[in-house]
């Protein structure tokens, strides 16, 4: 090759640096500790004033992020990178196969000629039940441990009366019965629009049982018969959403320390008493992709009774006057987050409420900016109440609920379907995470006083899952900290607390916060292993796990 550089070598593979050398001089150092500590997957980066090394993170789908200037490079999770990824296929009336020999009666296809555009409908009759079928291939890419989500858009030429749709669905491979059964029928009642020929929108959440990439997948699609609605209903499509393998499922991260955000935030006397805005990206470094934070409160003045509420910024709820909140008592919750990344506290009293922060959410969780009352009708029972309007799709519903000081305030909250039945007072205010049915259905339960509220914040649709039933995890012991196993890998546990003095936290943390608690959830972060740790000062209060924030993939 002749000279290079004032190189005289033949080939750039006989370069050689001598790293016993004294380079000070010339810039550059610490070359021979570097070239002898590195192990593969190794980063050399630029420190305070040496070159130094960022060792290989033991966990896959990690990102190098830079922490600005004056500081070091880090691994971090790619909550931006990784959310929650779906695709779909749409199955359309003119593919639908329409049987003809006493399977099921028809529904009628027919070409529409509007007054703007054509199109083709499946027209479900009110009077008999009436089907359609379709067939496709799942792709490679197929996830068979993520949900998937069924979703019919059909338009009616009235505006009353309930239409259900019922689903039945299965995949088929290779050596299995064409011509089966097809299965569990699940099923979605909506009332139509409130305008005769708007569109409307039917969601079913379904979990695969035994299937997977390249499975040919059969679906039929009945409308039974159900008094109330007599007009058909026109299908326009089915959408069917499904998980991609090797995406993220991820939608809960904890920080890595919880952030106590009042102290220096609210400083001041005059940020008591009114909505004070805080910007949790400054005060604790949640991510612009941030949907909602998770918080952990906790009232430690002298005052018997506070008053003690979040909001999302922009939000014109205002409950926090009816909010009371014992003196001595903590609880957890979820609060949505503006895109500037601001929320509204409200405190009554000066040195009374810490507030701390303790992770946060993204896309798969979604809040609103004010929250919709879903307070069920009935007083002193279990009722079913719907919210698939309000949250398409989703697996786990968010709450807030407003009681009486004064009055008994009993309530309860389960996925419809369980037998739980676990009522218990909140002392007026409380947060609820707790799973939904496929049809976005959940089990509310209020005393007769009349005076709880329910208001729904928000709901999940990726990153989490629930159980049936609770699963008992209440402690055997009094007055120590005790393990508690959650779910391994697990970002967060959702822990049904029955009410009492008792404390929950990551195994391994120092925090000793431990008192009166109400009837509550409590969001926690697990460690590694899946541990938590309770402590409890009467056998009467119970944890319950209700479900848990899954891992990124």
């Amino acid at each position: 090759m002749g000279k290079h550089y004032g190189l005289d070598i033949p080939t750039l593979r006989e370069l050689r640096i001598d790293v016993d050398k004294e380079w000070q001089a010339k810039a550059i150092t610490n070359l021979q500790a570097i070239a002898a500590g590195m192990t593969q997957g190794g980063v050399p980066f630029r420190g305070a004033s040496i070159m130094e090394v960022l060792a290989p993170t033991s966990k896959s789908n990690r990102f190098l992020k830079s922490q600005g200037p004056d500081a070091d490079v880090a691994w971090d999770e790619p909550s931006v990178l990784l959310a929650p990824q779906k695709r779909r296929f749409d199955l359309l009336p003119e593919d639908a196969i329409l049987p003809t020999n006493g399977v099921g009666s028809p529904a009628g296809r027919a070409q529409i000629d509007g007054t703007n555009l054509s199109y083709f409908v499946l027209d479900f009759d009110p009077a008999a039940e009436e089907c359609a079928f379709w067939e496709w291939t799942l792709p490679e890419d197929f996830d068979p441990d993520r949900d998937i989500v069924i979703d019919i858009w059909w338009i009616s030429t009235l505006n009353a009366g309930d239409v259900r749709f019922s689903v039945a669905i299965q995949g088929k491979t290779v050596n299995e019965t064409w011509d089966a059964a097809l299965g569990s029928t699940y099923n979605v009642t909506r009332a139509p629009a409130a305008v005769a020929g708007n569109l409307m929108r039917s969601l079913l959440r379904i979990t695969p049982t035994e299937w997977d990439a390249l499975d040919t997948v059969i679906l039929k699609l009945t409308r039974p018969v159900l008094a109330g609605h007599a007009a058909d209903a026109r299908v326009i499509a089915v959408a069917v959403q499904y998980g991609i393998v090797g995406q993220s499922t991820q939608t809960f991260f904890p920080l890595a320390e919880p952030v106590e955000v009042v102290a220096t935030g609210m400083p001041d006397p005059g940020d008591y008493n009114v909505w004070k805005t805080l910007n949790l990206r400054t005060l604790a470094g949640i991510p612009e992709v941030a949907t909602g934070v998770i918080f952990h409160c906790e009232n430690y003045g002298d005052k018997s009774v506070s008053h003690f509420n979040v909001r999302k910024t922009g939000s014109t709820d205002d409950r926090a006057l009816v909010h009371l909140f014992d003196g001595e008592k903590h609880l957890w919750g979820m609060c949505g987050i503006s895109t500037a990344g601001n929320i509204d506290v409200f405190i009554r009293y000066q040195n009374e409420i810490r507030l701390w922060i303790t992770g946060y959410t993204i896309s798969g969780v979604t809040f609103f900016t004010n929250a919709i009352e879903k307070t069920p009708t009935a007083h002193s029972v279990w009722e079913t109440v719907d919210c698939s309007a309000e949250a398409p799709g989703a697996c786990g519903l968010i709450f807030e609920v407003q009681g009486d000081y004064t009055a008994v305030d009993t309530v309860g909250a389960r996925k419809t379907g369980s037998t739980d039945n676990r009522i218990n007072m909140i002392k007026n205010h409380t947060w609820i995470v707790i799973g939904c049915d496929g049809a976005q259905k959940v089990d509310l339960y209020r005393e007769d006083s009349g005076w709880n509220t329910f208001w729904l914040m928000g709901y999940i649709t990726d990153g989490a899952q629930f159980y049936t039933n609770g699963v008992d995890k209440s402690l055997g012991s009094t007055h120590t900290w005790q393990d508690i196993l959650t779910v391994a890998g697990a970002k967060f546990a959702f822990i049904e607390v029955t009410s009492g003095y008792m404390g929950l936290r990551k195994k391994g943390s120092s925090e000793v916060i431990f008192l009166g608690c109400p009837h509550s959830w409590g969001i926690i972060e697990p460690d590694s292993d899946g541990f938590i740790q309770g402590i409890i000062t009467a056998p009467e209060t119970d944890f319950f796990l209700v479900g848990w924030a899954t891992p990124q993939e």
